[in-house]
């Protein structure tokens, strides 16, 4: 009798257990998806995105993308694709794409979930999911339109699929994991694959090298899946594979032609730093540090050496960047949660998710209104630009998006005069501090000021323009 009243005991606690973590989980989560349309696209690179969905959907630019009607050589058009299919579906909106960035960083944690369960035996398993998912800069990517989310979910997923191989032996997993890697590369190129070969020398060279004939398969996946993708953008503008491959990873990685150089010790500073308040919790991750090295002490190796491998790698690179390494994050925070204590972990993060949906419900959107306050000026005469749409210096693709048209982009003042002169009429967008030059090149035209508002650091002028 007594023994079965501790096993129901036991039951109960664990069911109490598993609904508090469902609970958490759930809050934490919901912090991605909520209020996502309160705030208007940030530029650059989310304004991009969105407005290369939108010409993909609207003009059937697509083989290969465009923006502005330039080709988008940049970057692998699957997530642009996959972008546009969410255009498509929730329609002309800032939701659309920032979904995706929350469904794949939701995901993630999810992910994380599954490796504390069944490949580590974290005892309260959604503890590391949790402080991965309350990690600020995963945060914030989760809740913007980039790539940097889907890219980290597609790389994470092959590395957890091939570990779930390793230990079920089911050739699932194995194929699963071949095929998330290989659309990583149609994302982003040869990062995901990058990290994939890196996990996977990481994990033979602790566990030993052993022959695996099936693993002869993946290079034919990736061809299949790869080789088409980027043969059809090639065909259609011939130069795109060695722009990609050249111009943007060994040029990006070798030069500072980005202007994003930072110090040497950029990753191995800001990497602990983005985990913030966690990083408090001194004790709890050094006792993780010890019972994961008890436990685990293989895979304790094999992440240490896969989390500083790219981290060293990319803080040689003349680009840095902190999303570069976000496919190390959800191994840091399986390695510092491992062994936290449960009772002062819940006592902590329930005010903190007070706090951090108060930020991100509250203050982030009222700071982005103010910081890019265009959407609403230009929603407001949106009707009234049926005219041709023209960029002179600066371009900012949210105006784009937001207009729904495709602008014609002009770089210096002679150019602008015969494009003005072609078009009669138009819709003129320029920096303030080149109001005057356009104005006296233009004195053919009647011009006429509309609205100034602010953007990306910039007071933009929308001018009407009649040049008949």
């Amino acid at each position: 009798i007594l023994s079965e009243e501790i096993y129901l005991r036991r039951m109960v606690k664990m069911e109490n257990r598993i609904h508090l973590s469902l609970l958490v989980f759930l809050l934490t989560s919901f912090l991605y998806f909520v209020s996502l349309s309160t705030y208007p696209l940030m530029e650059p690179d989310e304004a991009r995105n969105m407005e290369i969905a939108r010409e993909i959907v609207m003009e059937g630019r697509a083989f290969p993308p465009t923006v502005h009607g330039r080709v988008r050589y940049e970057k692998p058009p699957l997530y642009y694709y996959i972008l546009s299919v969410f255009y498509k579906v929730f329609g002309h909106n800032e939701y659309a794409g920032r979904v995706l960035s929350a469904m794949s960083s939701v995901l993630i944690g999810i992910g994380i979930l599954i490796l504390a369960k069944y490949i580590l035996g974290t005892e309260n398993e959604f503890i590391p999911s949790v402080i991965f998912l309350t990690n600020i800069p995963i945060l914030i990517y989760g809740r913007i339109a980039s790539m940097e989310p889907f890219l980290t979910f597609l790389t994470f997923y092959s590395i957890l699929l091939f570990l779930l191989y390793e230990k079920y032996k089911k050739f699932i997993y194995l194929v699963l994991s071949f095929i998330f890697v290989s659309l990583s590369f149609c994302v982003k190129g040869p990062i995901g694959l990058f990290y994939y070969l890196v996990f996977i020398l990481s994990y033979k060279f602790v566990f030993g090298f052993k022959f695996d004939k099936k693993f002869l398969l993946f290079p034919v996946i990736f061809f299949i899946i790869v080789f088409p993708l980027f043969y059809i953008q090639e065909m259609n503008y011939s130069g795109y594979i060695y722009n990609f491959f050249v111009k943007e990873n060994i040029i990006r990685y070798t030069s500072d032609v980005f202007r994003r150089n930072k110090t040497f010790c950029y990753f191995i500073v800001f990497v602990p730093l983005s985990f913030g308040v966690w990083l408090l919790f001194v004790k709890d991750i050094v006792m993780s540090y010890i019972s994961f090295k008890m436990n685990n002490k293989d895979f304790l190796y094999v992440f240490l050496i896969f989390i500083l491998v790219p981290i060293i790698v990319f803080s040689f690179s003349k680009s840095k960047m902190l999303h570069y390494v976000f496919p190390v994050f959800p191994f840091v925070s399986s390695i510092m949660a491992y062994d936290f204590d449960l009772n002062r972990f819940m006592k902590f993060l329930l005010p903190y998710l007070l706090f951090l949906y108060f930020i991100f419900i509250i203050v982030f959107p009222i700071y982005f209104k103010y910081q890019y306050n265009m959407k609403d000026k230009l929603l407001l005469i949106v009707k009234n630009v049926d005219s041709n749409v023209v960029y002179y210096g600066n371009e900012f693709y949210s105006i784009s998006f937001y207009l729904n048209k495709t602008p014609y982009v002009s770089g210096n003042l002679n150019d602008l005069v015969n494009v003005m002169k072609d078009f009669k009429h138009g819709t003129i967008f320029i920096d303030i501090d080149d109001e005057k030059e356009v104005f006296s090149a233009l004195k053919f035209c009647n011009l006429k000021k509309v609205l100034t508002f602010r953007i990306r650091g910039h007071t933009v002028v929308m001018i009407n323009a009649d040049c008949l």
